[in-house]
């Protein structure tokens, strides 16, 4: 199947790295909450405010956790 000239080029979407989870601060934040008994829900929650990032999923807080720990 060719396709005809003019025809829009298919491309995948361009995902950007969100810079506000790469900080130390954010990293601390969320060791902090976590061990004071937070549940991972409410350790995003929290985050999320904090953060201004109303789709930061749940396992974004765990990956921040667990390479803060690594």
């Amino acid at each position: 199947m060719e396709k005809e000239i003019g025809e829009p080029r298919k491309t995948r979407a361009q995902f950007e790295v969100n810079t506000k989870y790469d900080k130390p601060e954010v990293e601390d934040m969320v060791i902090s909450l976590r061990d004071e008994g937070n549940t991972w829900e409410e350790v995003t929650n929290i985050m999320r405010d904090e953060l201004e990032e109303p789709t930061m999923s749940r396992s974004m807080t765990q990956k921040i956790y667990n390479t803060a720990l690594a």
